[in-house]
């Protein structure tokens, strides 16, 4: 709550039917799909920009693809959203370490 109060980003990634997860998570903390009044949620889905995601993939890795994406726009007191059925997805725990180095709550 206090993060979002002060206007803080909530970044959410995942993969494969976990980016689907992602995608409704952020769906509803921007839009609500619920009959409530309140003010959207500034919330990102890291795998949204499908061209510069998959450009990246191929260029450097998959395993960097979430730390990349979250590198411009993580500032700190935003919040990290990882999610991963198995836990142990490359790609979703760089991004996790970038997001502690970049003081992004987790």
């Amino acid at each position: 709550k206090h993060c979002i109060k002060k206007k803080f980003k909530v970044l959410v990634a995942g993969n494969g039917g976990s980016c689907a997860d992602a995608e409704h998570f952020v769906g509803e903390l921007v839009c609500t799909f619920s009959k409530s009044n309140r003010k959207a949620i500034s919330a990102i889905n890291l795998a949204a920009g499908n061209s510069a995601l998959t450009v990246w993939a191929n260029d450097f890795g998959f395993d960097k693809i979430y730390e990349r994406s979250l590198e411009a726009p993580a500032n700190p007191s935003d919040i990290l959203i990882a999610i991963s059925t198995s836990g142990n997805s490359k790609n979703i725990l760089n991004a996790v370490k970038k997001a502690k180095k970049k003081s992004v709550l987790v």
